[in-house]
């Protein structure tokens, strides 16, 4: 990252920086040994998903039953999405590293290819928290 600043890389901008900080996770994630590499995202995976499971909004059951169908899986993290159309919200997962850069530079955009199953919506527009 120091080399980064040194290099005269102007940073105007929110997200310039944000940029500069998603070349530096990618580099880190690519130097890291893949047992330490599994240890972090299981700990972001944690952090997370409690975080959401304090504001869940549609049935708490369903927001668990998934977080034990994917408690293996330290690569996908379980959430609540939300249509910007009808304001229904949604139990689904993500990638990490996917919900980490949306977040970041898209946090209030549609998922692409995701589609609200309410019968009377069926919008392109869930939107995933941030969180």
């Amino acid at each position: 990252m120091i080399s980064r600043l040194n290099s005269g890389i102007e940073i105007r901008t929110i997200d310039d920086l944000v940029l500069l900080y998603a070349d530096l996770l990618n580099e880190v994630l690519k130097e890291l040994d893949p047992n330490a590499k599994e240890l972090l995202f299981y700990e972001i995976k944690l952090l997370l998903e409690q975080k959401m499971a304090t504001g869940v909004q549609v049935m708490h059951k369903d927001f668990e039953e998934k977080r034990f169908e994917l408690k293996d899986r330290a690569d996908r993290i379980v959430l609540e999405a939300k249509c910007k159309s009808c304001n229904s919200y949604y139990v689904t997962d993500s990638d990490t590293i996917y919900y980490l850069r949306k977040r970041n530079f898209a946090p209030y955009t549609p998922v692409p290819k995701s589609e609200c199953s309410n019968p009377k919506c069926h919008k392109r527009s869930l939107v995933l928290p941030r969180l």
